[in-house]
């Protein structure tokens, strides 16, 4: 029984006509009164009294009538439900990224060209990735480590470059390119905005051969900025990472950052989407928006000699 179908039963129901329930639903009769005569046929029993010209609902149509106004309305409720929340969600960007990657410059860049969305970001681990973007939680992830996993797609973007942010006072301050092992008598600022960015001095240090001398260590970025701007520190992380710490130095041209050169660092930063989930139109259009963004700052990054 076709939903089609009832709907044209209840038009003659209304209207005690054939003719003019199919001139309202602009079919032929012959097409309406076959409709019906399979509804009939399907439940085994006659709906109408026929008369000449007119028809009426017998009991069985009668009580028929009530569930089928019912289910039309039940129907139509929960159409009008779904295109409201499909109206909303079109607006709606569900997007994880790993610790070692800030995503602050592009989502603010997006919302103030399209503050009618409502975006979603979280840090996740690799293996909260993973979970997210099999069950559709997130539209996509951004992250470090190559996600690869059943109708996972990771896309490398680009290869991050190690920088250390100085002030430009800095005896340091005019070279090109920086050893790490050349920082080793530096006084350094570390910002712990993730796990990742702590280990990463530490790690650089240890594996050049020195410890690192550290004069403040904490989550504020804004201290770790102000007081490489004053010339008491220096900062050791990645390029992508210096766009969010040199974001919060106030804009007097004091902070300059270097590319550094460690043996054997790499870091590759890529996206992961999950083959065959539906993305909002506003999802979609912020991934292209986050893959034009990674491309341009490659782009920035100089290119060794």
């Amino acid at each position: 029984m076709e939903v089609l179908h009832i709907k044209y039963f209840k038009a003659v129901a209304e209207a005690e006509s054939f003719t003019k329930a199919a001139k309202q639903l602009n079919i032929g009769q012959p097409s309406l009164s076959k409709a019906v005569a399979r509804i009939e046929e399907d439940l085994g029993v006659q709906l109408f009294e026929r008369g000449s010209g007119r028809v009426r609902l017998n009991h069985f149509g009668v009580r028929f009538l009530e569930y089928v106004n019912e289910s039309i309305l039940a129907l139509d409720n929960g159409i009008q439900s779904i295109r409201y929340l499909a109206e909303k969600e079109r607006g709606h960007i569900y997007v994880a990224n790993s610790e070692d990657i800030l995503l602050k410059r592009p989502i603010l860049d997006y919302l103030l060209m399209h503050p009618d969305v409502s975006l979603h970001n979280q840090l996740q681990s690799t293996a909260q990735m993973v979970e997210c973007l099999c069950n559709g939680v997130m539209d996509f992830a951004v992250s470090t480590t190559p996600i690869y996993a059943k109708d996972i797609e990771w896309k490398p973007l680009m290869e991050d470059q190690l920088m250390v942010l100085i002030s430009k006072d800095h005896p340091l301050a005019a070279r090109k390119r920086i050893m790490m092992g050349e920082l080793a008598d530096e006084t350094f600022a570390i910002g712990n905005m993730s796990y990742g960015m702590r280990s990463l001095t530490y790690n650089l240090c240890d594996r050049m051969g020195f410890s690192p001398r550290v004069i403040y260590e904490g989550d504020d970025k804004e201290m770790v900025g102000e007081l490489v701007r004053a010339g008491l520190a220096i900062n050791i992380t990645s390029y992508t990472i210096t766009q969010s710490i040199t974001s919060m130095v106030k804009p007097d041209n004091l902070v300059c950052t270097i590319p550094v050169d460690v043996p054997n660092w790499k870091k590759v930063i890529g996206i992961a989407t999950k083959r065959g989930h539906f993305r909002s139109a506003a999802a979609d259009d912020f991934l292209r928006a986050l893959e034009t963004y990674f491309r341009k700052i490659e782009a920035e990054i100089e290119t060794p000699v």
